[in-house]
């Protein structure tokens, strides 16, 4: 059956057709018809199973033979009978009602499942009777749970004559959709096997019979048929290859592919055809560009496999002259206009002897083009090709700019680097590869007149003064010299100077445009063509609320035209200070610079002078963390602290801070900077709030980093009265923490009482724990230190003071009196003293009354005793006080005869006193006497 949609009287089919359908229908009218209804809402009717009767009526049928003469009537009014297995079946009206009753009572929102099954294999068995194809398609199902399962069957193209599941009546249906997928009802689990004998149409064109319709995709399949040994089939394009060749009737076999679409095609050509070769081109196309005319050339290899060809189609666009075409064994070639787009012109290329392998073709072309007018660079198609790729190279002179305009399925190629200070003699270009054969590339000519190619670094510092402006410029004429360089600027930037080949020359500012002015540089000597010079030019800008300390500020970023300039590459470099926080917007034509530069905040790339942008800067704020080392003194009538507050800066910066003391501390006090460069340039203090005086130190630069802050407070104090120590706050600090040294004379007892900001007691800690201080040395001993953390704790000092005695510079540690009674009752005494002494001339010895001094020795030596009305003076040397213990030796009588008859002695030791240095006496104390 042979359908033309351009003709309705085409769409025919003959009288004994119609007579078998004729028979076919009456025996589905007597059929007994088994209709099962599914519930659920699916609003299905089961397809009558098989059918013995129409089974046998229909082998009948085709074992008749045609008649030797056909009418033909409209298909479009045999539709129904055409498809029969649509979702239906002849019933009376009382059964019709009476399912139509069944089924609503039945209607429900649950869904059958889907996903409980699993078809794993397919095998189709397919022959020809009359003018259909007959097909056995056994389906292999695995089922995983007991329970009532749809299975979709994605069938079209084909009508169903019958169906069974293991060898039963199969519940099948066409869906409610407008699809109408046939769907199978299955409720055991296991395996199933499914057979459905389906049935499609083969349609003549020509003497060739084709057939088209869908199996099931994704699923493992072998298609079976046989055929008569002269005919050849032909499966979606490809010839295939008979299993067995040996008798009259030749058996095809083929898998089915993933889509499962299949065409089939029996024919009795046994030609090869066309599409049975593999053809692979490889292309080369290059391009000569000159103002107003292209030449072109494509050099292609092919590689063909499979089947030979005699003859190649190729197709160039319209517009594109073919001057010649060369290739091994061309007979000739031919050209017309395309019949497939009319705005290309095929290339029809026949050879003496069909062409396999490898074989070359080269063909030439002009076209011309309008300056400054868009046009493609010409592709080349291959009918019937697989794959073609190649790639694409443009060459132009130096007299000539090309601007890509558009691009697709092609890449550009890296160029060749060639090395600092080497020219290359080639003309420029552009290389491009491509993956697709109907690539596009866009180009616009443009023919280059007196072309100054420049390289611009802009490189923009944001500082506490303004913003700052360094432009270098790398310059060159192509064509011709160079007499100066021009530059537009903003109007509020000042030019601060120029120089050219890092030597200094002149400018002129002229303002032709508001808000812009044109700076010209004029070079003492021309710049000769093709010959590179570098340009510097720095420029300031005073800015308005600068710098930003508690608001933002938005600012344009600076745009430097350089209007000499054909050829533009250009770099902008944003430097700021660290604690600013800059927020780029409104940027156009500004691409990222990929390249990462030190000490560099934002970097773009531009290619023209259009560029712009804006940025948003604000200060960021301040992290500070004040570490403070407090020493005190309780002098006599004063409470002396001395503070050294080291500063950390961990974000941020500062120029101003703001410094608490208790307000009973004096105004006069002077805070310094310790080891810094920066200084303190005013220092202002409030009125006191709330007990607490402010201070507010200025700077003259703004700080960051590390830095010591110093001062030192003296308060009145009162005898006797408990003091409480002042404490430094830092107002802009985050963290404050810190420690507390107490110093203490020797006369002193300081009784401390330090509590923390809870209550609690503050930590106590070594002396040696303590840090050093930069600018203070402590004049007494360390007698206490506490650790703080956090501002807003107490500390209590109560000072206690002892009276203070003179040290004596002579001092006994022992004094022993010997007394020898002689035979007449008379006493002799012996006095041994161990003394210390420092600094004494002698010392002054009054013995008991009437006593008499027979010898004196000092560290065993004789000395000269001088005696004076009351005493005996005795000299001590400066070499004998040298040592640590001296002793004196004294022998002297007593002159005094004891009682006659008394039992008892009783002596009075001598008196011993110091002569010091100044001749004054003082007493010498004795520790122990024997």
């Amino acid at each position: 059956m042979r359908w033309n949609k351009s003709s309705s009287a085409a769409n025919t089919i003959s009288v004994k057709r119609i007579r078998f359908l004729r028979r076919l229908i009456a025996g589905v009218f007597l059929l007994v018809a088994v209709v099962s209804v599914v519930p659920l809402g699916l609003n299905r009717i089961s397809l009558a199973a098989e059918n013995t009767t129409a089974k046998q009526s229909a082998t009948q049928t085709a074992s008749k033979k045609w008649p030797e003469t056909a009418v033909y009537l409209p298909l479009d009014q045999l539709d129904a009978i055409m498809s029969r297995d649509k979702s239906g079946v002849l019933l009376s009206r009382n059964e019709y009602d009476s399912l139509k009753k069944q089924a609503k009572q039945g209607t429900g929102d649950i869904d059958l499942p889907s996903s409980n099954t699993l078809i794993y294999a397919a095998d189709y068995q397919a022959k020809i009777v009359d003018r259909q194809l007959l097909i056995k398609a056994t389906l292999f199902i695995r089922q995983f749970r007991q329970q009532l399962t749809v299975i979709d069957l994605p069938f079209s193209g084909v009508a169903v004559e019958s169906a069974q599941l293991d060898q039963q009546p199969a519940m099948i249906a066409r869906a409610a959709s407008k699809t109408k997928m046939l769907q199978l009802f299955s409720q055991k689990s296991g395996e199933h096997q499914l057979v459905l004998q389906l049935s499609a149409p083969l349609n003549t064109v020509g003497s060739d019979q084709v057939s088209q319709f869908q199996l099931l995709p994704g699923v493992a399949s072998q298609f079976k048929i046989e055929l008569p040994r002269k005919q050849h089939l032909i499966v979606n394009e490809l010839k295939v290859k008979p299993a067995d060749t040996a008798g009259e009737v030749v058996s095809y076999e083929f898998p089915i592919g993933g889509t499962g679409q299949v065409v089939l095609k029996i024919t009795e050509q046994s030609r090869e055809q066309a599409n049975d070769s593999l053809i692979f081109a490889r292309s080369g196309i290059g391009v000569s560009v000159s103002p107003g005319k292209v030449a072109w050339q494509a050099q292609t290899t092919l590689s063909i496999f499979g089947q030979s060809l005699d003859q190649l189609v190729l197709s160039v666009p319209q517009n594109l002259e073919i001057i010649s075409v060369e290739s091994t064994g061309l007979e000739s070639w031919v050209l017309n206009d395309s019949m497939k787009d009319r705005r290309r012109t095929e290339i029809t290329l026949n050879y003496r002897q069909p062409v396999e392998g490898e074989r070359q073709i080269i063909c030439r072309g002009v076209m011309t083009t309008e300056a400054e007018d868009a046009w493609q660079v010409p592709n080349l198609l291959i009918e019937k090709v697989n794959s073609h790729v190649g790639s694409v190279l443009i060459r132009y002179p130096p007299g000539v700019r090309l601007q890509v305009e558009k691009m697709n399925d092609v890449r550009r190629k890296a160029m060749e680097v060639v090395p600092a200070g080497k020219r290359t003699t080639s003309d420029p270009g552009l290389d491009f590869d491509f993956w697709q054969q109907k690539f596009e590339i866009s180009l616009v000519t443009q023919e280059k007149r007196s072309e100054v190619q420049m390289a611009a670094s802009t490189v923009v510092d944001l500082n506490e003064q303004g913003m700052d402006l360094r432009l270098v410029t790398t310059v060159e004429s192509l064509f011709a010299p160079l007499f100066e360089f021009q530059m537009k600027i903003p109007a509020e930037w000042t030019i601060l100077g120029a120089s050219l080949q890092d030597q200094q020359i002149d400018w002129k500012e002229s303002s032709r445009e508001a808000g812009s002015k044109l700076v010209r540089l004029t070079f003492p000597q021309p710049l000769p063509a093709n010959q590179e010079a570098k340009v510097i030019v720095t420029a300031h800008r005073d800015l308005e609320n600068w710098p930003p300390e508690s608001e933002s500020q938005l600012l344009s970023i600076p745009q430097v035209e350089l209007p000499q300039a054909k050829i533009l590459e250009g770099s902008l470099i944003i430097n700021a200070d660290s604690d600013w926080d800059l927020v780029p917007s409104e940027l156009m034509n500004l691409e990222p610079l990929q390249e990462q530069i030190p000490q560099m905040r934002f970097g773009y790339q531009y290619q023209d002078n259009q560029y712009s942008g804006s940025l948003t800067i604000s200060r960021k704020p301040l992290q500070l963390v004040a570490h403070h080392l407090q020493y005190v003194r309780l002098d006599p009538t004063t409470l002396f602290s001395h503070f050294e507050t080291t500063l950390h800066v961990e974000r941020g910066s500062y120029r101003s801070l703001m410094v608490a003391l208790p307000e009973n501390v004096s105004q006069n006090l002077q805070f310094r900077l310790i080891n810094s460069a920066g200084k303190i340039l005013e220092q202002v203090a409030q009125e006191p709030k709330n007990g607490v005086r402010v201070w507010t130190l200025k700077m003259d630069r703004r700080l960051s980093g590390r830095q010591i802050l110093s001062v030192t407070v003296e308060q009145p104090r009162k005898k006797g009265e408990t003091v409480n120590v002042p404490q430094l706050q830092i107002m802009s600090a985050d963290r404050q923490y810190g420690e507390v040294a107490f110093e203490a004379e020797g006369d002193q007892r300081l009784k401390i009482k330090a509590t923390g900001i809870r209550g609690q007691s503050l930590t106590t800690i070594d002396a040696a724990e303590l840090p050093v201080p930069v600018a203070y040395q402590p004049r007494e001993r360390i007698v206490a230190a506490y650790r703080f953390v956090g501002i807003g704790h107490q500390i209590e000092v109560l000072e206690t003071r002892f009276d203070q005695t003179a040290v004596p510079t002579a001092i006994a540690q022992l004094m022993s009196l010997k007394s020898v009674i002689g035979p007449n009752r008379e006493v002799q005494n012996e006095v041994l003293l161990n003394f210390s002494a420092v600094g004494i001339q002698a010392l002054q010895v009054s013995l008991p009354e009437g006593a008499e001094l027979l010898s004196a020795l000092v560290q065993g030596a004789p000395v000269e005793v001088r005696k004076t009305e009351t005493a005996f003076i005795i000299p001590v040397t400066s070499d004998v006080q040298e040592h640590n213990v001296h002793t004196l030796q004294l022998l002297y009588d007593d002159n005094r005869v004891t009682t006659q008859g008394s039992t008892q002695l009783t002596q009075i030791p001598p008196r011993i006193a110091v002569v010091d240095g100044t001749g004054a006496i003082q007493p010498l104390m004795v520790l122990d006497q024997t």
